[in-house]
């Protein structure tokens, strides 16, 4: 009984050290997908100076491109796309975080009001 009980313990805490969220949002249009590009480069570039994080990768200036990522943006650890799609022949932009470890929809959660935040303050 004992046994059980010390691995139902070990799995319970494996389970919870492991948790994973997602989260998606929509930051609405944009004039061009190179405004798009700019404003979330400089977004996640303030949220890294603010609140901390790993690095900000993706171009802004090649058409081809529509996506800006932030790694490890903090609290917690969370990895975030900005993406610029077209969406009915207009420029739009939507994020998308994935965030680990035990508070992990909290972080995510948060991650995305500063983002948000952020956003709006370029506009």
């Amino acid at each position: 009984m004992r046994l059980l009980l010390a691995c139902l313990l070990v799995a319970l805490s494996a389970t919870q050290a492991a948790a994973e969220a997602m989260k998606v949002g929509d930051l609405g249009p944009v004039p061009s997908r190179q405004t798009c590009l700019s404003t979330a480069r400089t977004a996640l570039e303030r949220y890294l100076d603010a609140h901390g994080g790993l690095s900000v990768t993706g171009e802004t200036d090649t058409p081809e491109n529509w996506s800006i990522y932030g790694w490890g943006l903090r609290p917690g650890n969370n990895d975030v796309v900005i993406l610029c799609p077209m969406v009915a022949g207009e420029s739009h932009a939507f994020y998308a975080i994935h965030s680990d470890g035990p508070q992990a929809v909290e972080n995510a959660d948060t991650t995305a009001r500063r983002i948000r935040a952020l956003w709006d303050s370029l506009h």
